[in-house]
């Protein structure tokens, strides 16, 4: 929906909530059948001694709390780098902070 405005979606699956395939052909084979648009990258820890660097550097750069669930936790990012947590709430109740940030000149997501 907003991709042509410069959003840019990128998701990486974590077996550590025993939600998740347990590999990645598993993972490219779930979201190829439901036809996922963004960018999904390969399994990795988003918590702990194997967290995924995206993962730390993220949580630095917020409030540096342990992912609870990755289906309730999302970052906004600006094009200056700035990162803003939201923890448990669903993609839609971001909506309208996505349309701000993309209203912005200066920034993107």
């Amino acid at each position: 929906m907003y991709s042509k405005q410069g959003l840019n979606i990128v998701a990486m699956p974590s077996t550590q909530f025993n939600q998740e395939h347990k590999t990645n052909s598993g993972v490219a084979e779930f979201v190829t059948s439901k036809g996922v648009e963004f960018t999904v990258l390969g399994l990795g820890d988003v918590n702990g001694a194997n967290e995924h660097p995206l993962y730390t550097a993220l949580k630095e750069r917020s409030s540096q709390k342990d992912i609870r669930w990755n289906f309730a936790t999302y970052f906004l990012i600006d094009k200056k780098g700035e990162v803003t947590r939201h923890d448990g709430v669903s993609p839609m109740e971001l909506e309208e902070k996505i349309g701000a940030l993309l209203s912005q000149e200066s920034c993107a997501l």
